[in-house]
């Protein structure tokens, strides 16, 4: 039976004594005596070899008995039905219920989360149980007592789902417990492969399943908050006592960086004066007289002053090409350099002269021989 086969139920309501009966327990067919608790149409018990039993509507021909259409037949039969098993009284396996909690670190950003314990996993046995009654105003399924503590079961399936105002019950002396009926289509699969019929499989459901069962209120759950946002409190007044001797500090070594700095800008502002000055004594004087930047000579202790001025003596220059030298029994003799008239043009002017050759002849017009040109020898 899938999630599909929400028309297929497993429980039907016997026209006869008004209570809930397994399609195992009842005849085949037309013959069960039953009809759908959610729209009062007449059921029929299918208990085939292949698909798993269940009752169905009838065909359209009692579709006149029909009273009104029918909506999550499967869940409104097996909610009535887990009515009807929890109306003795029963044990029944609660989960641990735990939260969290949080506490700002303002002025600084972030916060403290703990989690806190309210219950752990645990037994109990209802007792003076009380089906459809009213809580708040709003239907409960099951109404049972714990010594002093009331104590409320819930069933939630697509369509049916917790009241908001059952999260904040005025009075806390009770406890409020959600139990989703959504796994059953998928264990009522495995019920012929069990051997096991739709009513064992659902009483050990409601008794032992804890995957489906969520705690929507305790009575103890204001202490334990409080116990555990207590303890929070004396976590965030130590860190924040640790912050704000950090900053303190913080703020202490940037005070003395800054001091530092200050110091040093005071420093290098007293020096960049010292140069100023400096700069503008040595500017005035240089500024008075030009000889006194003039380095004169130390005079020595043998230094005697001359009385008239030196005399003048010609230097002594070395030739650039040394004499040739002399060979024994060789006679040298001086040569001669002859030179040949030669023509030459200006570049510049374009005039022309004879002059000899090799020597500077000027252009007689520009009286420069640097842009002269060579043309020929005049005796050739």
């Amino acid at each position: 039976m899938s999630k599909h086969d929400l028309n297929l139920i497993p429980f039907g309501l016997s026209e006869k004594d008004g209570k809930f009966l397994d399609v195992a327990e009842v005849a085949q067919g037309k013959q069960c005596g039953c009809i759908c608790p959610s729209c009062k149409t007449p059921l029929i018990a299918r208990q085939g070899q292949v698909k798993e039993w269940h009752f169905a509507h009838a065909t359209k021909v009692t579709s006149s008995a029909t009273r009104k259409p029918c909506k999550f037949s499967f869940f409104v039969s097996v909610r009535l039905m887990a009515r009807q098993i929890l109306g003795q009284n029963l044990e029944v396996l609660l989960p641990a219920f735990e939260d969290s909690a949080s506490i700002s670190l303002a002025p600084f950003y972030g916060q403290v989360s703990a989690r806190f314990n309210i219950t752990g996993q645990h037994r109990i046995t209802l007792s003076q149980i009380e089906i459809e009654q009213t809580f708040m105003g709003k239907p409960v399924d099951i109404i049972g007592h714990i010594g002093e503590f009331s104590f409320i079961i819930y069933f939630t399936h697509p369509g049916r789902h917790v009241p908001a105002e059952f999260y904040h019950p005025p009075d806390a002396h009770c406890g409020i417990l959600a139990l989703s009926l959504e796994p059953l289509p998928a264990l009522f699969q495995t019920a012929k492969k069990q051997q096991k019929s739709y009513l064992k499989i659902l009483h050990h459901f409601l008794c032992n399943n804890l995957p489906s069962k969520n705690w929507v209120f305790h009575p103890r759950y204001a202490q334990r908050k409080q116990q555990a946002m207590d303890k929070l409190q004396q976590q965030v007044e130590a860190i924040i006592e640790r912050k704000i001797k950090q900053r303190e500090e913080m703020q202490q070594q940037a005070k003395l960086q800054q001091e530092k700095r200050e110091q040093e800008r005071q420093q290098r502002a007293k020096r960049w004066e010292e140069r100023q000055r400096s700069n503008k004594l040595n500017n005035q004087t240089e500024k008075k007289s030009p000889e006194s930047r003039r380095k004169l000579p130390e005079k020595s202790k043998n230094y005697i002053p001359q009385q008239s001025s030196p005399e003048i003596r010609p230097v002594k220059t070395t030739p650039l090409y040394p004499p040739p030298a002399k060979i024994k029994g060789l006679k040298i003799t001086q040569s001669t350099v002859h030179k040949r008239q030669a023509q030459f043009e200006c570049v510049l002017c374009k005039t022309r002269w004879q002059g000899p050759e090799p020597s500077d002849s000027p252009c007689p017009k520009c009286s420069t021989h640097l842009y002269r040109k060579f043309i020929n020898f005049v005796d050739e």
